[in-house]
């Protein structure tokens, strides 16, 4: 192998809101490595530094971004794909995709509810990399990682819908100029925000650009904040909205919490598969408890409660109750009969009682949803505090969020990926030989709290919240070739799968993108994984996804040609 380039960055990187450098350098370390995949020896180089992206129209420098990339040794790189990681938040790096999904390294943790003591945790050799089938590239956008804005631009010049999509699709395409990627075929991969945020970006690097995607990933995307924020403005305003009443969608995802800690009790529903558990849940929600959905008034076009009080509502809603209660793990009983916990087996009630009629109608207006809140999943199960973004995961004791104020850490679900930092700041430094006197900023709350959520349109409208269903569906009609791919977690109660189901709905939908079905059929693969929030976080989740991911590589490398126009 050839000789490694360490890199000494002596710049110390200010992720604040007002960080900006005076002026940037590209540089990066360059290493040389080989793993074993398959029984078969794997060489690669691993690429750690700093990229310039300009203005497209100004060429001024906007902002200095750091990235890694491995790419494989001796490959056609007009023929060998190339993969784009971001990650979400707003405001996280890439070291959690980095660490722990289809990287040549990864981090292997405890499985399960169990959560991971300080010795369980190691960095090894990863035997579902995707390095095999493309070259991977992690990006830190501005304010995260050794990420920083250039003068006269601030960090939080950044943070938005708008300018974050631009300057990551500025990111990729000075990459794919000085690597001679031109023609290699392009994937990008989001997870959680990071999904609207490539669903978006599709449409700009094709619109700017001129670069076609082969494959657009999203991992447990939250796509359609227009919808869900109804009600919600920060100025007190209501809009209107919505195309349909939204069904319960955190209502599938109860279903298989309730299955996972056995409180399922029907026997018809317990002897189901997971796949089939799930579907059933769903099916239940989008088809029989919308019905219970306020309707959308003519005029306003906002939910109106006023039909809830009717014989033939509260009729259908006794009907209704006896199923759902079953689907939830006895929840509406449990509520109804004054349990501190809700997956209670023996508690008991019956479908006329007013606190689960009012449950139903609860649920059947998305309830606590889309997202499961803390103080709801907490009393799931008795002197247990769940995983928000793993409803699988538990630390003991009811209250531990009311007495700890660091939930990042403290999360059961986030607890075993708060080791990714230090392993990755570490393995970066030592493996990679990207020397820095910079701290490593991981995940900075700072970016969502200040976000700026205004969304500009492909048709030159401007509104309040991004919907990246509208942007995947206009690429998909202009690039017909492209392939989309959405994963989602049944345990994953800060994006619930059914949501991704239901956002994913308008791309074909009258009211929305109007993709043809036969496309969508051809062009769409939808996964459902045994995990929550990061799949890469599960041994089980994280195989399937690879097998999945291995296929859709190999369908949109045969059927897509990026191409470049500048």
């Amino acid at each position: 192998m050839a000789a490694d380039q360490p890199y000494l960055d002596n710049t110390a990187y200010d992720t604040t809101a007002t960080g900006s450098l005076p002026s940037a350098t590209e540089a990066a370390a360059v290493t040389h490595h080989r793993i074993t995949l398959n029984g078969k020896p794997l060489t690669y180089t691993a690429t750690a530094g700093h990229l310039t992206v300009r203005d497209p129209n100004t060429n001024a420098p906007t902002a200095s971004i750091f990235y890694t990339a491995y790419t494989l040794d001796g490959a056609d790189v007009t023929k060998r794909p190339v993969t784009f990681f971001f990650n979400g938040g707003p405001g996280s790096s890439s070291n959690f995709l980095h660490m722990g999904s289809y990287g040549p390294m990864r981090v292997f943790s405890e499985q399960g509810s169990t959560v991971s003591g300080p010795n369980d945790v190691t960095l090894g050799e990863n035997p579902q990399t995707l390095l095999d089938k493309t070259d991977i590239v992690f990006v830190d956008p501005p304010g995260t990682g050794y990420s920083e804005a250039i003068a006269p631009k601030k960090n939080q010049d950044f943070w938005g819908v708008d300018a974050d999509e631009r300057v990551n699709a500025g990111l990729i395409y000075r990459y794919l100029n000085i690597n001679n990627r031109g023609q290699s075929p392009l994937m990008i991969y989001g997870e959680s925000y990071g999904g609207p945020r490539v669903g978006i970006m599709s449409y700009t690097l094709h619109d700017t650009y001129g670069i076609k995607l082969s494959g657009l990933i999203m991992q447990a995307p939250a796509l359609n904040e227009y919808e869900q924020r109804i009600n919600k403005y920060s100025d007190g305003s209501v809009h209107a909205s919505r195309r349909y009443p939204v069904p319960s969608l955190i209502g599938p995802t109860i279903t298989m919490a309730a299955q996972y800690w056995g409180a399922i009790t029907d026997p018809t529903l317990s002897a189901l598969s997971l796949p089939d558990l799930f579907q059933r849940s769903e099916d239940f929600s989008f088809n029989t408890l919308v019905k219970l959905a306020d309707p959308l008034n003519a005029s306003t076009g906002l939910p109106d409660s006023s039909s809830r009080s009717s014989s033939s509502a509260v009729t259908l809603a006794q009907t209704v109750a006896p199923q759902l209660n079953a689907l939830f793990g006895n929840l509406l009983y449990a509520n109804a009969s004054g349990s501190p916990y809700f997956f209670n087996a023996q508690a008991q009630s019956i479908p006329s009682n007013p606190t689960v009629i009012g449950d139903t109608f609860y649920f059947a207006n998305e309830g606590v949803g889309p997202q499961i809140p803390l103080s709801f999943d907490n009393a799931f199960v008795q002197g247990k505090t769940l995983g928000a973004y793993d409803l699988r995961k538990a630390l003991a004791g009811a209250n531990i969020r009311a007495s700890i104020d660091n939930y990042l850490t403290y999360d059961p679900s986030l607890d075993d990926l708060s080791a990714y930092t230090p392993i990755f700041t570490s393995y970066v430094y030592n493996s990679l030989k990207y020397q820095t006197v910079s701290g490593y900023q991981g995940l900075n709350a700072a970016t969502g709290n200040n976000w700026n959520h205004t969304t500009s349109y492909p048709n030159g409208s401007q509104l309040p919240f991004p919907d990246a269903t509208i942007f995947i569906a206009d690429e998909m009609a202009i690039n017909p070739k492209m392939q989309v791919m959405t994963a989602a977690g049944y345990y994953d109660g800060v994006v619930p799968a059914a949501l991704v189901d239901w956002d994913m709905q308008y791309v074909s939908d009258p009211k929305g993108g109007q993709i043809p079905s036969s496309q969508m059929q051809s062009s769409y693969t939808r996964v459902l994984y045994p995990g929550g929030h990061m799949a890469y976080a599960d041994d089980a989740s994280r195989q399937q996804m690879h097998d999945t991911l291995v296929g859709f590589y190999a369908k949109a490398t045969s059927t897509s040609i990026p191409s470049m126009t500048r």
